[in-house]
Order: structure tokens, then sequence, then C-alpha cells
């Protein structure tokens, strides 16, 4: 009966649609980072409620099947890179490209950009293009907002050669 309960009670904040929509959008963009992050083989883990500028843990040991130096037939060496990832996407066109931010609000109520010490990487994806961005912190800090063009084959914009970049969270000294 308790279940019957819940039911019927309403929250105004999910009767807001842009509201709602807006969160779930970022919820099914995280689903989606957490399937494609697993699928390359990274693990992925969730920091318990939302007090820490990044969404996940991103863990990439090197799991190559092969037995490791310990002997142990899953391959994963001891010591794999952890990384602090931040997920944005946008939905929105506008001006010829898509504008994302980087930056959280902070306990002031203002904006500012990510700065290495809290995240390692800003992961961006623009979903109706289904382009992905892996970006280190430190090709874009200080900025605030990154504006993204993969609509257009072969642009040459700030980002582009982010796109897809999966691989500078593989344990690299050019990722660090």
């Amino acid at each position: 009966m308790a279940s019957s309960a819940a039911r019927s009670t309403t929250n105004e904040e999910c009767d807001k649609p842009n509201v709602r929509s807006s969160k779930r959008r970022g919820e099914v963009v995280e689903l989606a980072f957490l399937y494609k992050a697993v699928s390359l083989g990274f693990g992925v883990a969730k920091p318990y409620g939302d007090s820490e500028c990044y969404d996940f843990i991103v863990d990439w040991s090197g799991d190559s099947g092969a037995p490791n130096s310990r002997g142990d037939s899953h391959g994963l060496e001891p010591g794999g890179c952890l990384w602090r990832v931040q997920v944005k996407s946008t939905h929105r066109y506008r001006k010829g490209g898509y504008l994302v931010g980087a930056c959280h609000f902070s306990a002031g109520g203002t904006k500012q950009a990510y700065t290495p010490e809290q995240i390692d990487f800003l992961v961006v994806c623009i979903v109706p293009e289904d382009a992905w961005y892996v970006i280190p912190v430190q090709a874009f800090v200080p900025r605030k907002w990154l504006s993204f063009y993969p609509q257009n084959s072969g642009s040459k914009g700030r980002y582009e050669h982010f796109r897809e970049a999966w691989y500078l969270m593989h344990c690299m000294e050019e990722a660090t």
C-alpha cells in the first residue's frame, strides 16, 4: 500500500516540463557516456551525491586480456589511471554551431570555469550529431564557453581534434 501512496504524491519540480526535461536529458547523456566508456574498456564509477565538480571517475587499467605481472588472468595492471570526468551535452544549434558551458556554479551563484584542480577531462556530447569530444582540461582553461561544429565536414574548429579522442584517457604521459 505504501507504493500506491508514493505514486499519488506529486513533486512540483517534476511538474515543470523545462526543469524535468533538461535534467532528464542530462541523465540520459550520462547513461550514454557510461555505456560508451565501458564499451571502450574503461572502468567507470559515479561519486555519491552531487557535491563534486565531476560526474564520473574513469579508470584505464589497460586490460589487454593477457596475464599481468601478478599472474592474474584478467590482465589488469595495478596502478591504473583514474580521471575526474565532467560530462556536458547540448541539443541546441545556434549561429552555425553548438555552444557548451565549461563551467559550474560557485557557492556565490556565479558561473566559474573548471580548473585542473577540479577535473581532468571534459567530455562533451553534441546529441543531434552523435558526436563525442574528450577534452583535457588544460586544452580549454580558462574558457567558460566552448563552440563545436561537428555538422561541418572538415571542420577546423578549435576542439575538432578532440572528437572521439577517448585514447587520451589511456595511461599516457601526454594525457596528464
